[in-house]
């Protein structure tokens, strides 16, 4: 799976992700009826618990996705910066992260410094304000204007600008159609944990395409009820 420079693009398992977002509001959705009986690899992309490339799980290296939403200014650009400065992986390179930024209250020099460090810069939309009745309408003006906002105003080419996270894990239809209309990579709003595909916290489920719907269970949105082929579904793993 091709993707920018710090979100796990060779994802491995297990797989945690660490949020800065604390999540408040939950809804059950109404999914298709998943099946994935039709999906030829590398086009489409099964969930599954197998390293892909048919890597054995006992040499696929762990790999950490830290994930850090909202704005960036001032004070939290300092603490962010105590906890991936000064931190390794093991072949000598920095660790980095993946920035969901919401657009308002930012320090746009600070992002253009966490971006020429190696870190992900990804959309969190502009105003923090959408939810799982937000139309396709107000969801494009939303992750549109962020994704040119943070290319305009960091400095950072918009084809690099290629994730996205919903305010408040509050996903829907619409949402998923926005990003499809907007040539996005991925989506990282859906929570897993054990007991849903992933049998337990050592096998949790990779990435996986939405050409038919979505796997998992909605649980802090509302399931896609459309299929968008391409479009990378990355999970919000639940530790």
């Amino acid at each position: 799976m091709k993707r920018s420079k710090s979100c796990g693009r060779v994802v491995t398992t297990p797989i945690l992700a660490v949020s800065y977002l604390l999540i408040t509001i939950a809804t059950r959705g109404i999914a298709l009826e998943y099946s994935c009986s039709n999906c030829v690899a590398p086009a489409c992309i099964c969930p599954s618990t197998q390293p892909p490339g048919g890597l054995p799980p006992a040499e696929t290296p762990q790999m950490i996705l830290i994930t850090f939403d909202d704005a960036v200014y001032g004070g939290r650009y300092d603490l962010i910066h105590q906890i991936v400065s000064n931190h390794w992986n093991p072949n000598g390179t920095p660790i980095q992260a993946t920035f969901y930024i919401n657009t308002d209250w930012c320090d746009y020099r600070q992002i253009q410094q966490l971006h020429a460090q190696g870190h992900e810069i990804a959309v969190h939309t502009m105003t923090h304000t959408t939810g799982t009745n937000t139309d396709v309408a107000t969801w494009r003006r939303e992750i549109y204007g962020a994704r040119k906002a943070l290319s305009d105003l960091a400095q950072i080419p918009i084809e690099e600008i290629v994730g996205f996270r919903a305010p408040h894990l509050n996903y829907n239809d619409a949402s998923f159609q926005a990003l499809a209309d907007a040539g996005m990579e991925y989506d990282a709003s859906v929570k897993e944990r054990p007991g849903d595909l992933s049998p337990d916290g050592a096998n949790y489920i990779w990435p996986y395409t939405l050409d038919n719907g979505l796997a998992q269970t909605a649980t802090t949105g509302l399931a896609p009820t459309n299929v968008f082929p391409g479009l990378f579904e990355v999970p919000v793993y639940v530790l």
